[in-house]
């Protein structure tokens, strides 16, 4: 009985791994506002000839970080994005999103680590 149970919870544990595994980011990076008093509106990638959907749910104000993911691992690395300001308009810009870990937008162009 013992040894059955023991089974048991490594069959759910295994489970519950390959689980949170699929749940996994495959690109998650975080988007930093270091503007001062800007609010960035919109967030959008190049690809396949054309500009994406809007990323962003909300607006991000100066000051404030938004958690980003490609959920996906598929494409090039490096891609064109455009980012666009409350009062200003967009700005374009390419980056490595393979590599990057925090994409962090100033008040002109942009930095990442």
């Amino acid at each position: 009985m013992i040894a059955k149970l023991k089974l048991l919870a490594f069959v759910c544990g295994m489970f519950a791994a390959m689980a949170s595994a699929s749940a996994a980011s495959d690109y998650p990076f975080k988007l930093h506002n270091r503007s001062q008093g800007w609010t960035i509106i919109g967030f959008q990638t190049f690809q396949d000839g054309g500009w994406s959907r809007n990323w962003l749910d909300a607006p991000i104000a100066a000051g404030e970080v938004a958690n980003m993911d490609w959920n996906s691992n598929a494409g090039d690395c490096s891609i064109r994005f455009r980012v666009t300001w409350a009062d200003y308009g967009a700005q374009e810009h390419r980056a490595d999103f393979c590599r990057l870990k925090n994409l962090i937008m100033l008040n002109e162009g942009f930095r990442t680590n």
